[in-house]
């Protein structure tokens, strides 16, 4: 029997702003309907950080697929498994993907492993690191200079004062957002594949790995992306690419 399709559709990690519907894109064979979904806490920042870079390291930066590497979920704290349905959402093409909608989470970070099985019992699998953060970040860097547009989802009004840093192996510059929620940066060449862009406002933080010119596709390095909600659709770290948002 041929493997069926079950992959991510989007990056292995990605945001969700709460309320809205925490869903994970799947590239799914039409025979797997149903998922069962183990869902656990990602206790800090830190810790997500860690579990980022540690995909990413070990992943091939072109012929990866997130299917490669699997994380371990030592030191993680299950909080629920569930069942769940696999649906394309109505209207959608064919070739399009599936989604497996999660329970409302709360501001934080968790670490989903989903899994599905064929009519043999052949387990298909997969792991996404989830952030839901109200904050939301619009990033865009270019010849050693970054600017970070930081606002808030649930006010839809801009944030000043927060604390932004972007930190790419030993490089590290921060600054903090103007009146506009505006934030300027001036970073030091490397040749670190990503870089850790963070947002610290009113005791939230917003943190994601990004590429940075001289680590990126020069085919989209210098334009914009929002990285608060789904955008991205690889297993790389986000590169900047214009979105609709």
């Amino acid at each position: 029997m041929k493997p069926l399709q079950f992959y991510l559709s989007d990056a292995f990690t990605e945001t969700f702003v709460p309320g809205d519907a925490v869903a994970v894109g799947l590239y799914a064979s039409e025979e797997l309907q149903k998922a069962n979904v183990t869902l656990y806490s990602v206790g800090s920042v830190e810790q997500y950080l860690a579990l980022a870079h540690e995909k990413y390291d070990a992943l091939h930066p072109v012929l990866g697929s997130d299917r490669d590497v699997q994380i371990s979920t030592d030191g993680l704290t299950r909080l629920d498994t569930f069942d769940a349905e696999i649906t394309k959402p109505e209207g959608g093409y064919w070739y399009g993907p599936s989604y497996v909608i999660l329970p409302d989470l709360a501001e934080g970070w968790y670490f989903a492993e989903i899994k599905a099985y064929d009519a043999a019992g052949n387990e298909y699998g997969v792991q996404k690191l989830i952030q839901v953060s109200s904050l939301s970040v619009y990033y865009q860097a270019l010849n050693g200079e970054a600017t970070v547009w930081l606002n808030d989802t649930q006010t839809g009004k801009s944030v000043s004062g927060a604390e932004i840093s972007l930190k790419a192996g030993a490089n590290a510059a921060s600054a903090k957002t103007d009146a506009a929620g505006v934030a300027s940066l001036s970073y030091a060449q490397t040749d670190a594949p990503r870089a850790e862009l963070r947002a610290t406002a009113g005791g939230r933080t917003f943190v994601e790995l990004v590429t940075i010119d001289g680590a990126v596709d020069n085919e989209t390095a210098g334009t914009i992306t929002r990285i608060s909600t789904s955008t991205a659709s690889s297993t790389s770290p986000r590169t900047p690419c214009t979105t609709g948002a």
